[in-house]
């Protein structure tokens, strides 16, 4: 299940992010995409079988 989870994006997802993380969403749409830079949030783990802890991943080329 983790794997599927992990694939599955929903549309307009960004539009739920708060606080700092949306800020460096932001950041990486006005700055950073428009010089080839690419991001992903993924969770990273799944405390009680429940969604915990999301990384930012930055990267290019």
């Amino acid at each position: 299940m983790r794997s599927m989870v992990s694939c599955m994006v929903d549309e307009g997802w960004e539009k739920t992010l708060t606080g700092l993380p949306k800020e460096i969403y932001e950041f990486w749409k006005r700055k950073l995409r428009p010089l080839g830079y690419h991001i992903r949030y993924h969770i990273v783990d799944y405390p009680g079988g429940m969604p915990g802890d999301v990384a930012i991943t930055l990267s290019w080329g």
